[in-house]
């Protein structure tokens, strides 16, 4: 399907059923590798973790896998715990972390992202070179009941002036400003064609040497590029080495005709094409940098060796820790969750004994 192989770097996956549609679209994409992001931030979702390591074993040189953390979803999150799991689960195998904190509904509830609470944990990620994927803001439409599309309303819009969006961009920045090696990666562009913030996406990419964009969707992305279209193409052909594609998908759906086909037509044409409640403007670009994009700058700059492989005796130890963790959970399906979480690690025994 794409002119060059592929590696997805932004999936999510939830159950078993999510893993057999993105093995059919990894399939039907022509992808060389992917890598799946977690679900266990979201406190009844506890368990993705180990679906994770499960996909991992199942597909041991495809697969890279993020972990999420264990935390509350309000106030302060414990900083010496952040710092605990993140060192287990570089010693479990995981290739990397998935952090949400940005995400405005999220980011509400908690501290500012660049509170002292995060300093040990972005230290020791920025010490080991660990690869972070950062969810940090959504469209500025979100904020803006005239503006935000309908699929959107029911779901995301926002009802409050704090934090905003450049509020949220800027406690984002300070992360970096204080941990200027971080090998940290922005999901969605960063948002900042959304609000035409091309000089703050120069400088951040002359400042920092290991921060990196992802240009997964967001499709109103690629109508927003249309404000500056010269200066937004150049940008990307440029930096085309600091930026990586994305799809998002996961869950079982029409995935290849959803994601996967407009993304080859926005990198590979120049047509302009409707999506969603957007219309989206063909980058058309050139060999070197579809290549960087597709595959090249992942494998250079964030993960730069081969899928890391599961240690099971630390999996296992983490999962005693789970059941504490899930047992400790308030207004959660305890039960539910205590099943998913065995149902996986059956999943794993198997795989790791076929």
């Amino acid at each position: 399907m794409f002119k060059f192989p592929i590696i997805d770097s932004h999936i999510h996956m939830y159950s078993e059923a999510d893993l057999e549609a993105i093995e059919k679209a990894a399939l039907e994409g022509g992808y060389s590798m992917y890598t799946l992001l977690s679900s266990s931030f979201i406190p009844q979702s506890a368990p993705g973790n180990l679906s994770l390591a499960w996909a991992k074993l199942k597909h041991p040189d495809n697969v890279y896998g993020y972990a999420t953390f264990h935390m509350q979803l309000e106030g302060a999150p414990d900083g010496e715990d952040l710092l605990k799991q993140a060192k287990q689960y570089h010693a479990i195998g995981f290739d990397g972390i998935k952090m949400l904190d940005g995400k405005p509904s999220v980011r509400r509830m908690r501290v500012p992202l660049d509170d002292a609470c995060y300093d040990p944990l972005f230290s020791y990620l920025e010490e080991n070179q660990i690869p972070v994927l950062y969810h940090s803001n959504d469209p500025i439409e979100f904020w803006d009941i005239r503006k935000i599309p309908g699929w959107a309303k029911d779901i995301y819009y926002y009802d409050w002036k704090e934090p905003s969006k450049d509020q949220i961009t800027k406690e984002t920045v300070g992360i970096l400003k204080k941990h200027p090696n971080l090998n940290l990666t922005v999901a969605h562009f960063f948002f900042l064609p959304n609000t035409d913030e091309y000089e703050l996406a120069c400088e951040l990419f002359e400042t920092y040497p290991n921060f990196c964009m992802d240009l997964t969707p967001g499709w109103e992305m690629f109508q927003d590029i249309n404000k500056r279209p010269e200066e937004w193409r150049a940008y990307i052909k440029k930096y085309s080495d600091r930026l990586m594609y994305g799809t998002d998908i996961g869950g079982v759906g029409n995935n290849v005709e959803e994601r996967i086909k407009p993304l080859r037509r926005v990198f590979e044409t120049d047509d302009v094409f409707p999506v969603q409640d957007y219309t989206c403007y063909g980058l058309n670009l050139d060999d070197t940098t579809l290549k960087n994009i597709y595959s090249r700058t992942y494998r250079t700059r964030i993960r730069k060796n081969e899928p890391a492989g599961i240690d099971l005796e630390r999996l296992a130890a983490y999962k005693k820790e789970l059941e504490e963790r899930i047992e400790n959970y308030k207004k959660i399906d305890k039960v539910r969750a205590i099943q998913d979480m065995e149902r996986f690690w059956k999943l794993i025994k198997e795989t790791e004994g076929r």
